[in-house]
């Protein structure tokens, strides 16, 4: 695996398309390499696009019967949602 070290300083942003369609939510995935250790974050903004009482527009995570998914926090923001599919 190829890994690059980048040094950002700023705020991040993602939100998905808008108009009569609008896309999917924006998602920000971070890791921090700590030494020999990283933490994982995941971030979802779904911009309010979504009713009180459904998940319209979600986020899925795949993933194989055995592989975990770890995260050390996962933010869902405006009416995001989030769904895990396991994949047998």
């Amino acid at each position: 695996m190829q890994t690059e070290n980048d040094i950002f300083k700023g705020p991040v942003q993602a939100h998905g398309g808008s108009g009569s369609q609008p896309g999917g939510p924006g998602t920000i995935y971070r890791r921090l390499i700590l030494g020999d250790a990283s933490e994982h974050y995941l971030e979802i903004d779904n911009l309010n696009r979504a009713s009180d009482k459904s998940c319209e527009r979600s986020v899925v995570l795949e993933k194989a019967d055995a592989e975990e998914l770890v995260y050390d926090e996962v933010k869902l923001l405006r009416r995001a949602c989030l769904q895990l599919q396991v994949n047998s």
